[in-house]
């Protein structure tokens, strides 16, 4: 199942990059709860398969040109980890910008549920590795395996500058 998490997190991004918004929804529960990566600064979350073609259109209002470079995807079970580089050129200034971050997304019966973004790659692995030591049954018997995911997800990759 999570191999198909992985190829379903893939059709996201392409139909984000045609901006297709039918074809990424048609991959999501109609229940989805999307976090943008400006949710964390006061922007609004979005609900729903009408809530991502509001966001669409918004950054349609924004953006001349958004897309998402895909560097690598992990498989986390249940959940599905990309990290990204963010490419775009503003409608009305024109300036360019590339932000490296991260996408969690959560599945369920082969749909996803719930999507949120991270400006610092590893902001996304610690927050994914406390839920999954809170969930935990045995936390000393996870945590072993919660670094371990710390150090691969990052092994070869240079921590994103803070601001």
């Amino acid at each position: 199942m999570s191999e198909q998490n992985v190829e379903l997190h893939r059709r996201i991004e392409g139909a984000f990059n045609r901006r297709d918004v039918e074809a990424m929804i048609s991959c999501l529960d109609s229940s989805v709860e999307y976090y943008p990566l400006l949710s964390a600064i006061g922007v609004t979350v979005y609900h729903g398969h009408d809530g991502l073609r509001s966001w669409f259109g918004q950054l349609d209002d924004a953006w001349e040109e958004l897309r998402v470079e895909a560097e690598a995807y992990f498989d986390l079970g249940g959940q599905t980890l990309l990290f990204y580089v963010l490419h775009g050129r503003g409608r009305h200034s024109g300036a360019e910008v590339a932000m490296p971050g991260a996408q969690v997304c959560r599945w369920r019966d082969g749909l996803g549920v719930y999507a949120k973004q991270y400006a610092h790659r590893e902001d996304a692995v610690r927050i994914w590795a406390s839920r999954r030591m809170r969930s935990s049954r045995s936390r000393r018997k996870h945590a072993a395996h919660i670094g371990e995911a710390h150090r691969s997800c990052f092994r070869g990759w240079k921590e994103a500058p803070r601001c």
